[in-house]
């Protein structure tokens, strides 16, 4: 049986996703308790999804599991998507981690999404 972990970027977003879930901490990881799930914070972006999932692994080596990084994407204006759609991700460009405008490149730390704590 495959077993799944699931990584959602904000609090804002696990409280949008899962109403009336109290968001709370475990063996240093904060997230929220759903169907006896620990659904846990990761922090925005892929950096922050992949950072948090090491700590996961080596907290817990003996757990085989896959990460499913859950979230709103709100970030993305122009889109023909609607609230409580879904969308499958099949190629990413990593555009994500920072702001391009003109020649100038900003990471997501200057922008005020810092990358989670090591």
């Amino acid at each position: 049986m495959s077993r799944y972990t699931i990584f959602i970027p904000t609090e804002q977003e696990i409280k949008t996703i899962f109403p009336g879930c109290k968001l709370t901490e475990k063996d240093g990881f904060k997230g929220v308790y759903h169907n006896d799930r620990f659904i846990y914070m990761s922090g925005i972006g892929k950096t922050n999804t992949a950072i948090t999932f090491t700590k996961y692994l080596c907290k817990y080596p003996d757990v085989q599991t896959t990460p499913l990084l859950m979230g709103i994407a709100g970030a993305y204006y122009a889109t023909p998507f609607g609230i409580g759609d879904l969308a499958v991700i099949e190629d990413d460009f990593f555009v994500d981690e920072a702001k391009l405008e003109g020649d100038t490149l900003d990471s997501t730390s200057l922008l005020g999404f810092p990358v989670v704590e090591g």
